[in-house]
């Protein structure tokens, strides 16, 4: 709406009236003028937040594409590093075809694979053949005597007893220790001790104690047979593995 101003001059002396008539009778604001007034509302701030909140979105808006760039780029390198594993691994089973062999590779069956297993070179002839086994190879077994369950070996104090586990080229030394006071090795201490060293060296001897009697085994084939000896001390005797001499 728009307001009326009015203006009252003073009277003056001499004069009659409130000259009611002259050029500031009254004083309207015209449609016009409204136009170009800014309005701001009850709170002229809101406005003004507004207007930043808006500038604000526009100077984002750069970034906001930047963003959708990247991340098509990155999709983008995914694929083709996706696309590069798969052309490398196509390009290892084409080498594969090329190779002379390939295709002339042959398989070996057996009826009985816990008997006999076989391989075929390149140069097999195609056949089925025959083959009787007559004894199977075994690993070299020794048990030494039954023990009572409380059974024990003594090392005195400041001793060390010892003894070897051969087969082939191969000596497994054994030592127990008796230490400061002394100590009392039961079978499965022994056992232990034997599975140890047998670990450390990496060869195929193993221990173990099944009712009260320790038994020791080696590898396959007769090539691979045991040979005991008590170093120092009677370990191996008093088990019963060898024989007093």
């Amino acid at each position: 709406m728009g307001r009326e101003l009015r203006y009252s001059p003073p009277h003056l002396p001499g004069t009659q009236g409130n000259m009611a008539e002259g050029p500031l009778q009254s004083c309207r604001v015209t449609p016009e003028e409204k136009m170009n007034i800014p309005t701001l509302g009850t709170n002229p701030f809101s406005n003004i937040e507004q207007l930043v909140q808006q500038y604000m979105t526009l100077e984002r808006q750069p970034i906001a594409r930047l963003q959708v760039q990247i991340g098509q780029l990155n999709a983008k390198i995914s694929l083709y590093s996706e696309l590069s594993d798969q052309l490398s691994s196509l390009q290892s089973k084409v080498e594969d075809l090329l190779e002379e062999d390939f295709f002339l590779q042959n398989t070996a069956t057996s009826s009985d694979t816990s008997k006999l297993t076989a391989t075929a070179g390149t140069d097999a002839s195609a056949g089925t053949y025959e083959i009787t086994i007559t004894d199977l190879a075994t690993a070299h077994r020794v048990a030494s005597e039954q023990k009572s369950s409380d059974w024990t070996y003594t090392v005195g104090a400041g001793e060390t007893h010892s003894f070897t586990i051969s087969y082939g080229s191969t000596t497994l030394t054994i030592e127990l220790e008796g230490g400061d006071t002394g100590q009392n090795y039961t079978l499965s201490d022994i056992r232990d001790a034997i599975n140890a060293e047998a670990e450390e060296q990496g060869c195929g001897v193993y221990a173990s104690v099944v009712d009260n009697t320790l038994i020791i085994e080696g590898k396959l084939g007769a090539s691979n047979a045991m040979s005991f000896e008590d170093v120092t001390g009677t370990v191996l005797e008093s088990l019963d593995v060898i024989d007093a001499s």
